[in-house]
């Protein structure tokens, strides 16, 4: 088998094919005139290191200024591609990320230039692009260095409410040959081999980088406790930027990204049994915890989880005893560390809490197991809907409250000496002088924006998409919106803290304080605390949403919830602004 995966080419001068005579077209007078040009007038750019759309009159190149200005000291007029386009006045020196202006040879015809440092992908497709099944395309891409993939590849639409937005993600699969099924593993830019590659549009996310940043920070935050006997186990997906050009037509900034499956996280095939498990959370039900459905072995859906590994059979048994320990088990603080990794469930909370990820403690979630007796462990995805931002790509200001779901709540209860919230305590610690100093995270965040900043990107992106939610003036808003959140989160897991130079502290007001019932309730609740301080009662819903406040003056009484809808709602309780009673399910009926 050839590899998709060619060789950079010596000199990028040389790529544009043989050609005895380039004809310039020069502005002179006014007058667009054919004539020779000497060689250091003239870029020639090869073929596969930029894409035109001449509905839009853009053409995206990722060779390297650095290398055009080293051979061209005498200043720039054109550029060859598919013709010789003539610059507005010649260039001295060439910038990434800049607009310039050139002018078609034939007809004079604007169009934008921009230098790129982002690989470039083409997809030609002579079929409709669909949900299912997949229709088969060619698909080239190329990088900085001129390090190229050509394959044959089926391409489909990716997701779920996404399918509704203009801008498409796509699901891409390597083919060997054009008209084959068979696959194959392609490695793209420098993530793994694999034949199976997600094209995220990133629609909702304003600043095109929540996503990314937020895989990136779980990465470095959490290593799978089977490393030792999985070297080569990731954590979660990598994921990198490139720009995609479909049929002739820029469709702008995509992230490529691996998928979270079995052979990411190393989990153990199938060999006759059910050894490795690994679920997708799509939905809300078993997802939560709070709800344990009847399963059938003959459905790949059950309870919001959707069955992902192993393919060979399906048996829900082993994640419904799990949920039904956590749903009704009396003994779950002496046996949850059997069914569930502790440093996981850890770092998974925290990190959930920290990016606010409303949506990613149920569904936007996967649930796995490596080997028959180890504990399940969380792998996050689908993470635009975080650091101050909705899903839909509204801005959510709150930086208060909790994320959980009804596992993270009983383990939060969890009070004993060296339990779960002495560990919690302990690793917050730790992470607060590492992976989520301020500094950190904010270098993290710096670091994407500077590299779409600095690539021009935005100004295409948000040319070609004018009314999908945008604004690179959010980062300014995201960036205070973490200096907050983690502020916030101090308070919640030790006492007068700094933002760096940390130590665990005694916990704080004694939980088992605030009381409150009935539970299940129909439209009011009881609430009683040992406490006579004002007590403030937040009802959060299942999207983090703050649904309710309401106040107790003496730190009891009775509340009431009469214009709620039926469902499950998340509980908080305050007193001088630190939390008691803090994330409690409740039931409206």
């Amino acid at each position: 088998m050839n590899s998709p995966r060619t060789a950079r080419s010596s000199r990028y001068t040389e790529a544009a094919g043989s050609r005895s005579l380039i004809v310039l077209a020069l502005p002179l007078a006014g007058i667009l005139l054919s004539q020779p040009l000497f060689a250091q007038d003239l870029v020639v750019l090869p073929e596969q290191q930029y894409c035109i759309d001449h509905e839009l009159h853009l053409v995206v190149c990722n060779v390297p200024v650095g290398r055009i200005n080293q051979e061209h000291l005498a200043g720039i007029n054109s550029v060859h591609m598919d013709a010789a386009y003539a610059f507005d006045e010649p260039v001295e020196e060439l910038q990434t990320g800049r607009a310039y202006t050139i002018h078609h040879p034939e007809n004079g015809r604007e169009y934008t230039l921009y230098f790129s440092a982002l690989p470039l992908m083409r997809i030609e497709c002579e079929y409709e692009i669909v949900d299912e099944p997949r229709v088969e395309a060619r698909f080239h891409l190329v990088e900085l260095d001129e390090t190229q993939v050509h394959s044959a590849i089926g391409i489909e639409l990716h997701g779920f409410s996404s399918l509704a937005y203009p801008k498409k993600s796509y699901r891409i699969e390597f083919l060997e040959e054009e008209g084959d099924d068979e696959t194959q593993d392609v490695a793209l830019l420098d993530m793994r081999e694999d034949d199976d590659w997600v094209l995220n549009a990133m629609w909702t996310e304003p600043l095109r980088m929540r996503n990314k940043v937020c895989h990136e920070l779980w990465r470095r935050i959490h290593i799978p406790a089977y490393l030792e006997q999985e070297p080569e186990a990731q954590s979660g997906v990598r994921s990198e930027y490139a720009e995609l050009f479909l049929n002739g037509e820029y469709r702008g900034l995509y992230l490529v990204c691996e998928r979270v499956d079995r052979k990411l996280l190393k989990l153990k095939k199938h060999n006759g049994n059910i050894r490795g498990e690994l679920y997708k959370g799509y939905g809300y039900g078993a997802t939560t915890f709070y709800s344990l459905p009847d399963f059938d072995n003959d459905s790949l859906l059950w309870g919001g989880f959707e069955w992902i590994h192993p393919e060979e059979e399906i048996d829900w048994s082993n994640l419904y005893e799990a949920v039904r320990f956590v749903h009704t088990s009396p003994e779950f603080d002496e046996h949850y560390a059997q069914y569930f990794c502790v440093e996981n469930a850890l770092d998974y909370f925290l990190y959930v809490n920290v990016i606010r990820g409303v949506d990613n403690w149920a569904k936007n979630t996967y649930l796995a197991k490596y080997n028959q007796g180890w504990p399940y462990f969380y792998v996050p995805w689908d993470l635009d809907g975080t650091f101050g931002s909705w899903y839909t790509g509204e801005r959510d200001p709150e930086t208060a409250g909790m994320i959980s779901n009804y596992l993270f709540c009983r383990l939060y209860e969890d009070c004993t000496d060296g339990g779960y919230n002495d560990l919690l305590q302990e690793r917050w610690a730790e992470l607060r002088v590492s992976a989520l100093r301020e500094d950190s995270l904010l270098a993290l965040v710096d670091e994407a924006a500077d590299l779409l900043d600095a690539s021009g990107v935005y100004e295409r992106e948000f040319a070609r998409w004018p009314n999908s939610p945008h604004g690179v003036n959010d980062l300014g808003y995201m960036e205070d919106w973490i200096t907050e959140r983690l502020g916030v989160l101090d308070t919640y897991f030790y006492e007068d803290c700094g933002p760096v130079a940390v130590e665990k502290k005694q916990p704080r007001a004694d939980r088992v304080q605030f009381d409150f019932g009935p539970n299940p309730a129909r439209s009011s609740l009881s609430f009683s605390t040992a406490s006579r301080q004002q007590t403030h009662v937040h009802l959060y819903d299942l999207c983090g949403r703050l649904v309710y406040h309401g106040v107790l003056p003496e730190g009891s009484g009775q509340l009431e919830f009469g214009r709620l809808s039926t469902g499950m709602y998340l509980l908080q309780a305050f007193q001088n602004g630190s939390c008691i009673g803090v994330n409690k399910m409740m039931v409206l009926r």
